[in-house]
């Protein structure tokens, strides 16, 4: 195991995390939509989630839990560029969810390509953690997609 590409695959998730609590977090202030309002909730709180055991994994590394940081993900994510200055109201509820739908497809390719690309830098432990923080991302990005009907 090569421990720096083992903290940057860990590092690359634990920003795009980040990026994703913000968001959510934010859109969750702005929407009067009860139910829309307690999905970005929920989400923001599996990403609070992820990056302190994505940060475990660090710590049990000896690295502290800014080590590995290789890019600044935000850049990327739709999810951080969309103007929170407006109301979401005012966006409409469709174009907000595809521009989570977006958000989350980006999301889930980074966590996918960590699985992949990063098997042999990642102990078995660090392979299932990331994987069963796939899965729930898997499972929010469905979510979206069943209102989006």
């Amino acid at each position: 195991m090569n421990i720096k590409k083992s903290a940057a695959a860990i590092g690359t998730l634990i920003d795009v995390n980040k990026d994703r609590l913000k968001g959510y977090l934010k859109l969750a202030g702005k929407t009067s939509d009860q139910l829309m309002k307690k999905m970005f909730q929920r989400y923001a709180e599996h990403s609070q989630d992820a990056i302190k055991t994505l940060g475990a994994l660090l710590a049990q590394m000896g690295l502290p839990l800014t080590a590995g940081k290789v890019e600044d993900s935000s850049e990327s994510l739709p999810l951080s560029r969309i103007n929170l200055q407006q109301q979401t109201n005012d966006i409409g509820k469709r174009p907000l969810l595809a521009i989570c739908l977006t958000s989350e497809n980006v999301v889930l390719e980074r966590y996918n390509q960590v699985l992949s690309d990063s098997v042999d830098h990642l102990t078995i432990e660090q392979h299932k953690m990331i994987y069963k923080q796939y899965m729930f991302l898997k499972k929010d990005h469905q979510d979206l997609l069943s209102l989006q009907f």
